[in-house]
């Protein structure tokens, strides 16, 4: 692996990149290269993966520089490059390049459907990178434009639903300080809406019934004022969700005292990105989304814990050739024979979901998993009789299913799903149009999978600086101690508030984001102490930030804090850098240089969870500690527990001495 900058290149995390380079290459076989090129064709970042692969020849950046689809290329000898855009914001222009050595190499949709997840994960490491990694940190300021285009991307995703809109109308509000902005439409029963006090959703569908006339006539952006429902005067500006013939399929609407020019372009960009994706969503009102069947599938489990229930997950093949050959409305009619199959395939007390794009699931309530196997290869069975034809062309209909049931899998909703979900995947590597039920499949595929879910999510809260700081007070013993605090990050999820590091550092962990959260919690940190109004008591007061082993790794991380304590003047006695035990003996050598740098710039460090590390205490004679903290297993016991009590005794000395 070799990373390289020029003055215009961007110097990845190189364990980050890593982490998704080796997912891309556990999805895709025979991987040779891998590759991140800049706009000027410069390589960024590169790693071999197939060094000894025949004929191996060498990774070159594509033509065209400033990619704006993905592209195929031969480059001879076995060996094809797929090229895919990176969009990120913040550095525009980057290529992503796996050279994969194949006789027989993949179609470049069936390439970009398969890693497109890691791709975006990937476009968001460069953002995070820019923004964390910068030589200089200064505070970022979110550029409006730069939400919104990312909450758009959430829109047009495969996976786009309910809670996607919604979180597009919150992130637009908050970006743009509207009043009110909604989402209304009617075939998908979807009305949803960010406000302050004083709308309500039917007074908000009122309006769109008022506004509706107005659209149709016109059938693009308008501008109206009307009267709010307290008596007072506001202002509307409303963009149509066009279908195919140009029906109106909804609206996107803004109501605001002041109408700012930003405000036609949101409604506008939404509407638009909203009827591109509507192919995706379930428009037909008689199936569920995702979100709505998992509530059902919860309520159902939890009602009937004793019942077996099973799952049934779809995956129409080759979705990809029927769009090519016939397009969208080619691909509409293989989803409409498919729905039309389900319908009619479906019992009394089966619900039918549209989970986005050309997947569907069934959830059979008190039926085993060879009812469903049957069901399953009933649906199978006739859709294989349908096809997409036309004078010249005839593509035969078929799809992949996996099933799970409740008495193979003790698992909640979601875990169904996935675990159905992995079922239909090995069903489609296995040639497609069969069923496959769930078996033991390893629990990690399912943590991976709600990894990659994670990751995203974690990336933009970096990115548009969602988490949140607390400090929680270290009690002395001591009366006369100084006064302490540890510096504990949190995450707002959006949806329950803000939750523990538990919730997301397995995802972290992972995909080598622990380095980026460690600059982000620095930062923050020293900037809001800086920025604190009484300086006496900051400058009395000991503050605590963890340090986790990935920064330790990282050479640049000592240089990025020394720079920060430059810039805002804190006197570096009054911080206190964490090391966990096994962290700092894994990683000895740089665990030194890293600890007395700090000690040369007057910071202070503690050894934390001491006792549940290798236990070696040669360590402590060449890396004197400020503190060593016990762990907490050790501590709850202490009262009732001889041996905990021996120890956190010996462990008190030994703190004395050094």
């Amino acid at each position: 692996m070799r990373a390289t900058s020029t003055a215009n290149a961007l110097m990845l995390d190189n364990q980050a990149v890593a982490a998704f380079v080796g997912e891309i290459a556990s999805m895709l076989a025979n991987v040779a290269t891998t590759a991140v090129y800049a706009t000027d064709g410069a390589t960024v970042w590169e790693q071999q993966l197939q060094a000894d692969a025949p004929a191996a020849i060498e990774c070159a950046p594509p033509a065209i520089t400033d990619l704006k689809e993905p592209v195929k290329r031969a480059l001879g000898r076995g060996h094809f490059a797929y090229d895919f855009p990176l969009c990120s914001d913040s550095a525009p222009g980057y290529t992503f390049t796996c050279v994969i050595y194949s006789l027989d190499p993949p179609s470049l949709a069936a390439v970009n459907l398969c890693i497109s997840p890691m791709l975006k994960c990937l476009t968001r490491q460069i953002d995070v990178d820019t923004v964390l990694t910068a030589p200089a940190v200064k505070s970022r300021v979110i550029d409006p434009d730069e939400v919104l285009s990312r909450q758009l991307d959430d829109i047009g995703s495969s996976a786009a639903n309910v809670e996607s809109l919604q979180r597009t109308v919150d992130a637009c509000r908050a970006t743009h300080s509207m009043a009110c902005i909604a989402i209304v439409l009617p075939a998908r029963k979807v009305a949803t809406y960010s406000a302050g006090d004083g709308f309500r959703g039917k007074s908000l569908r009122d309006l769109a019934a008022r506004l509706m006339p107005g659209l149709q006539k016109n059938r693009r952006v308008m501008s109206v004022r009307i009267t709010l429902p307290d008596g007072s005067k506001s202002r509307v500006v409303c963009a149509p969700v066009l279908g195919r013939q140009n029906a109106i399929n909804g609206m996107v609407f803004v109501v605001d005292a002041e109408l700012k020019p930003a405000y036609s372009t949101v409604v506008r960009h939404i509407a638009g990105k909203i009827a591109a994706a509507e192919h995706t969503m379930a428009i037909d009102s008689a199936l569920l989304n995702r979100v709505e069947l998992v509530s059902l599938m919860q309520t159902t489990l939890a009602q009937q814990p004793t019942l077996t229930h099973s799952f049934i997950y779809f995956d129409i093949d080759r979705m990809h050739t029927v769009n090519d050959a016939f397009g969208y409305c080619g691909g509409d009619r293989a989803l409409a024979s498919f729905e039309r199959i389900l319908r009619d395939s479906a019992g009394a007390n089966d619900s039918l979901a549209h989970l986005g794009g050309d997947r569907y699931a069934l959830f059979l309530p008190g039926a085993s998993g060879d009812t469903a196997m049957a069901k399953g290869e009933q649906v199978l069975r006739l859709l294989s009789e349908e096809s997409i034809d036309d004078d010249a062309k005839s593509i035969r209909l078929s799809a992949s299913a996996g099933i799970v049931d409740t008495e193979a899998a003790k698992k909640g909703a979601e875990d169904l799903l996935i675990l159905a979900e992995v079922a239909a995947r090995g069903a489609q590597d296995r040639g497609g149009n069969q069923c496959a039920l769930f078996q033991d499949i390893d629990s990690s595929i399912i943590q991976r999978r709600s990894d990659v879910d994670k990751v995203g999510f974690l990336q933009m809260a970096l990115i548009e600086n969602r988490f949140e700081l607390y400090a929680q007070h270290i009690e002395a013993i001591n009366a006369d101690s100084t006064r302490k605090f540890e510096l504990l990050a949190r995450l707002d999820d959006g949806i329950n508030g803000n939750s523990s590091p538990a919730q997301f550092l397995s995802a972290a962990e992972r995909y080598q984001l622990m380095a980026a959260l460690d600059r982000w919690v620095i930062n923050s940190a020293l900037s809001s102490i800086a920025g604190a109004d009484n300086t006496l008591e900051v400058s009395l007061t000991t503050f605590c930030i963890n340090v986790s082993a990935q920064s330790l790794q990282d050479d640049s991380f000592i240089d990025f804090i020394e720079s920060r304590i430059a810039e805002t003047g804190l006197p570096p006695d009054i911080l206190c850098f964490e090391l966990t035990e096994t962290s700092l003996v894994r990683y000895i050598d740089r665990a030194q240089r890293f600890v007395h740098r700090l000690q040369r710039l007057g910071c202070q460090v503690a050894l934390d969870d001491f006792g549940t590390g290798y236990s070696s205490f040669a360590y402590l004679k060449t890396l004197p500690m400020n503190y060593l903290k016990i762990d907490g297993t050790f501590v709850r016991d202490v009262l009732e527990s001889n041996l905990s009590k021996t120890i956190v005794s010996a462990v008190t000395d030994i703190a004395t001495v050094i």
